[in-house]
């Protein structure tokens, strides 16, 4: 290195968003931001004596109130019914670490909904990010060849309930197809992973099925919720399920597939009763079966990347934006989604590594 060359702490202590840039390299900054920043610059630099930052209410990026929010006990929650100071799971290098809500404001914006290649759907604003492969892209710059990163890790959880009420529920939900309003209990995201096993083994003996044709272990519902309950308990286990939609003349139907690549493992864990045998048929077998290439798997980490499918206008929708501590992301809908933060909250220590000599009253 030359005299001339500064080092990447130089150029950060030289203005405050390339500060934030050293310590946060996935930041964008919008013209909004570098407005604010240039205005507490001219604060560092006694410039400015007083200075008051009004935004647009309303003005995150944010996703549809009905969205379901990953909490750290592993229960699902609606976005908009999420409280301050919940505990939610979020994304840190590729693994899932819990988060604390700090923030949230409603608001109707134009959206988006996106749709994956595993069936997984989203509204959110033209302006949220979502996590691909190389960072973060706004819903509005995705395109079909893009993947977002998707929630699938064994996860440990310690709400154990009985086992007899575990057997009952299951045989109750899936023994009486008529009824299409049924749910998984939330209890049932949070079990531990034995548990869990023991749900998925039960349900697919009660009302699964093992397509030699396909190669594929399926699901079939009315019931379309239940269905992403379902694919929401597989991905806890590290289990890929895609969901598709079938319309016929009375009403849609909703199948969830599991492919032969993962059936290997449910055939390790799952007892599967007079099923079994149809199961290991489809794994023994050696043919030209490839795997689906709609899913890239994350090697050594908690998620997979899930190609984008579809691509909606869907207009006006009631939104909630959601603000998080430490990683600024959160799981919606199994997908990684990232949410607004200013480079204002990093203001303080890039002021005092300046003039180590000032103290900051609050």
């Amino acid at each position: 290195m030359n005299d001339f060359e500064l080092t990447p702490e130089q150029i950060a202590s030289s203005s405050l968003l390339s500060y934030v840039g050293l310590h946060y390299p996935k930041y964008l900054a919008e013209p909004m931001h570098e407005l604010i920043a240039t205005a507490l610059e001219d604060v560092e630099a006694g410039k400015i004596r007083r200075l008051v930052i009004s935004t647009p209410p309303q003005h995150g990026k944010c996703c549809d109130v009905d969205t379901n929010i990953l909490l750290a006990d592993g229960t699902i929650q609606k976005a908009g019914d999420i409280k301050i100071g919940s505990a939610l799971m979020s994304c840190k290098g590729l693994k899932i670490v819990p988060t604390t809500l700090v923030a949230k404001e409603y608001t109707e914006k134009d959206s988006l909904k996106i749709t994956t290649k595993t069936g997984r759907e989203i509204i959110i604003s033209k302006d949220h990010r979502m996590r691909i492969p190389d960072g973060y892209k706004k819903a509005k710059d995705l395109t079909f060849s893009d993947f977002l990163l998707t929630v699938n890790s064994e996860i440990e959880y310690t709400n154990k309930i009985n086992e007899n009420e575990l057997h009952l529920i299951t045989y109750m939900i899936f023994g009486n197809t008529s009824n299409i309003e049924r749910r998984l209990p939330q209890q049932f995201f949070s079990m531990p992973l034995q548990q869990r096993w023991l749900f998925i083994d039960l349900m697919l003996q009660i009302n699964g099925y093992f397509a030699q044709r396909t190669k594929s272990g399926w699901f079939i519902s009315a019931n379309k919720k239940l269905i992403y309950d379902i694919q929401t308990l597989l991905s806890s286990c590290k289990i890929i399920s895609s969901v598709y939609r079938k319309s016929d003349y009375t009403n849609d139907l909703w199948t969830l597939v599991i492919e032969k690549s993962q059936l290997k493992k449910i055939y390790e864990k799952c007892n599967l009763g007079a099923k079994r045998q149809y199961c290991k048929e489809i794994i023994g077998k050696e043919d030209d079966y490839k795997p689906e290439q709609h899913f890239k798997q994350a090697q050594n980490t908690d998620f997979i990347f899930d190609q984008v499918d579809k691509i909606e206008a869907v207009g006006k929708r009631k939104l909630v934006h959601l603000q998080t501590t430490g990683t600024h992301t959160f799981i919606a809908n199994g997908l990684v989604s990232h949410n607004t933060f200013l480079a204002s909250e990093f203001f303080p220590a890039w002021v005092l590594g300046r003039n180590p000599d000032w103290k900051i009253i609050a």
